[in-house]
């Protein structure tokens, strides 16, 4: 079957070496034979025959009288580096045709079809027909125009002989032995005209048709896929924009302007007229493109996947950089060019494996990848078989749309839920401060509404919480106390207490602390009972992690003298007016809620009380620690020297008597 299958191709492809128009024609002592069955179709192939040729420049050389017996005779216009004339080349030289024309087609307007890089110049029997860009004796001078296919008409005036001259010239390339010449040539061998020219002369109708097909083809496959994937690259660099976090966006968005690189450039050069230094930068340009792509695929998969970015993939992110810059230094290497496939490979192999890897782990949308990395390597399949025409051009579409399609799904899928998600976070934020809100109206209503007013005392007090809700408490409570004769005497308790902590849950046990105290006040016989009390209070009702640090203080107003019992609350200070000093009220036990009562005992830690005394124009200054660790702008701390500080410098100075105001 096999030797079935190779012989009926090679028939057919016999059938069509002995049917092609090149059989239509003949070339006779280098004459071309030029008849209108030969122009049938896809017209005759004019750069493979034998030309006249010589290097230099002379405008008397298109003379159709001109005897050019002693040019050189070479087989085709292509001048490759592996196929230069033997006379030279030098930047600009002359072709000479002789074509004996069919009757046919004398009066016929014809299309002669060219690509060349540099400029030309095109003469019927001495007569120019047709200039593409401008020849200059120098490469400033000259202005390059490749005519990449574009029909130009041609007339022969009658049947006979005629002879075509072409004035050629590749000013960037004029010298292809070494330098800047041979590495420019080399890099634009691929269009395989080298410093010569590819021509054909056809009917011009057949001619115009195919090419504004080609244009057609070529804008409608290419430019569909180029702004395809520049929308979606824009969209997901907004994506990115607007939720940095999802890194994935900015990935593809690099993987699709990679995408749309490549396949604009070979758009550029397939149908613009740039010349060789314009191609190389359009073709380096390309290629950056493919790198671009590459890297930015299996970095959106490790992102996308959580997958760690393994150590191989810095080495290949550096051998991908690194290859079209050696191949661009050294052009005639084909090491670099084999190097590249085996990247190619692994690139579809590693891409592959990833999404394989991630739906076998059952990951969210995997599948939706996997079929777009899958569409995508159908491009390795196209390279390999050298598929047809409509084949190629359906394959191209396939796998440039399947996985922009696919990936974009899956990113909106996630963004949707994302967003979704963070909606509900922002519900769920807007409730909680709702409660919050309302937990700190409760809590300003536990402070005092006015602070009771004390003769020979001026007293204030103000409370401003980190948050909505905090932990800090104050209050001033009047005790009235019997005294053995059956009078009575007023005294007052004033505390300023702190949980640990800020927000809703200090904020509770704060409310807590209040009605302990209220509840308490005026029942117990000393501080330090009451103290005991509030902290077995406590410790049932409050969390391991909570306590509350607080400064219990009576104060008789009539004589001046206090006690006072600090647990584990800052130092609060008295600041004397006569002589400046100040007197530190210290700890004088743990923290309420730490531990219970009997176990203080054990360990011979009780709350203990102490007394003071009062006396004219002094200062109590009771306070939380949000006041010593305040922070400045620059984050620095205002600590307890510089409060007490600020408080020395207020109590030596006059005063006028405040009356207490309303909270």
């Amino acid at each position: 079957m096999r030797l079935i299958h190779k012989a009926s191709h090679t028939l057919f492809i016999a059938a069509l070496l002995l049917f092609s128009p090149l059989s239509l024609y003949a070339q006779d002592n280098d004459t071309l034979t030029l008849t209108a069955d030969g122009l049938s179709n896809q017209g005759i192939k004019l750069d493979g025959l034998r030309w006249r040729y010589h290097t230099g420049d002379d405008t008397a050389w298109a003379n159709p009288q001109f005897d050019d017996g002693s040019w050189e005779i070479i087989n085709g216009t292509r001048l490759t580096l592996d196929d230069l004339p033997q006379t030279g080349w030098s930047g600009i030289g002359w072709f000479r045709l002789r074509v004996r024309v069919d009757a046919r087609l004398a009066g016929q307007p014809l299309a002669l079809v060219m690509r060349h890089w540099g400029a030309s110049e095109i003469y019927v029997d001495g007569k120019l027909i047709h200039r593409f860009g401008t020849i200059g004796a120098g490469e400033e001078a000259e202005r390059e125009f490749n005519p990449n296919g574009t029909p130009a008409s041609i007339v022969f005036d009658g049947s006979g002989d005629h002879i075509i001259a072409v004035r050629h010239s590749v000013q960037a390339m004029r010298d292809v032995t070494s330098g800047w010449g041979r590495w420019l040539a080399t890099i634009v061998s691929d269009e395989r005209y080298g410093v010569g020219f590819a021509a054909s002369i056809a009917e011009l109708n057949n001619s115009i048709v195919a090419r504004e097909g080609f244009l057609e083809i070529q804008a409608g496959n290419r430019i569909g896929r180029v702004i395809l994937s520049l929308s979606f690259a824009l969209l997901h660099l907004f994506l990115f924009w607007f939720y940095p976090r999802q890194r994935d966006n900015l990935f593809f968005s690099l993987f699709a302007v990679g995408l749309a690189l490549p396949t604009l450039m070979s758009y550029l050069q397939a149908v613009g007229h740039y010349g060789a230094e314009t191609t190389v930068f359009l073709i380096t340009m390309e290629t950056v493109g493919l790198v671009l792509r590459s890297a930015a695929l299996l970095a959106f998969l490790y992102t996308t996947f959580s997958f760690r970015i393994p150590k191989y993939y810095w080495l290949f992110l550096i051998a991908l950089v690194a290859d079209p810059v050696l191949l661009l230094l050294f052009p005639e290497s084909e090491a670099f060019s084999w190097f590249y496939q085996l990247l190619a490979l692994f690139i579809s192999a590693e891409s592959i494996r990833i999404v394989i890897q991630a739906v076998r782990k059952h990951l969210d949308g995997a599948w939706i990848v996997c079929i777009g990395v899958l569409l995508f390597n159908l491009d390795r399949v196209r390279n390999l078989i050298s598929p047809s025409t409509w084949l190629n051009l359906t394959l191209l579409q396939v796998y440039t749309f399947g996985i922009i399609i696919a990936i974009s799904i899956y990113l909106a899928r996630n963004f949707a839920i994302t967003n979704r998600s963070l909606l509900e976070r922002e519900q769920e934020k807007a409730r909680m401060e709702q409660e919050l809100a309302l937990a700190a109206d409760i809590q300003k209503g536990l402070f005092p509404e006015r602070l009771p007013s004390i003769a020979g005392y001026d007293i204030a007090a103000r409370n401003r919480p980190a948050q909505l809700c905090g932990g800090d408490y104050y209050d001033v409570i009047a005790i009235d106390n019997e005294n053995g004769d059956g009078s009575s005497r007023r005294s007052y308790l004033l505390c300023v207490a702190d949980v640990a902590g800020k927000g809703l849950d200090a904020s509770l046990l704060m409310s807590n602390m209040q009605a302990t105290l209220r509840a308490l006040t005026g029942r117990l016989p000393s501080l330090v009972e009451l103290a005991s009390q509030i902290n077995e209070r406590l410790y049932e009702a409050s969390p391991s992690n909570k306590f509350v640090t607080a400064i219990l203080l009576e104060i008789n107003p009539e004589t001046g003298e206090g006690r006072y019992v600090n647990a584990g609350h800052n130092q609060c200070v008295i600041l004397r007016h006569e002589g400046g000093g100040l007197d530190l009220l210290e700890s004088t036990g743990l923290p309420f809620g730490v531990m219970p009562e009997d176990m203080l005992r054990t360990l011979n830690k009780p709350y203990e009380e102490r007394p003071f005394q009062l006396r004219a124009d002094d200062l109590l200054a009771l306070y939380s620690d949000g006041v010593p660790e305040a922070y400045n702008e620059q984050e620095q701390e205002w600590g307890e020297a510089k409060l007490q500080t600020c408080l020395l410098n207020f109590n030596v100075r006059p005063r006028l008597r405040l009356q207490p105001t309303p909270r």
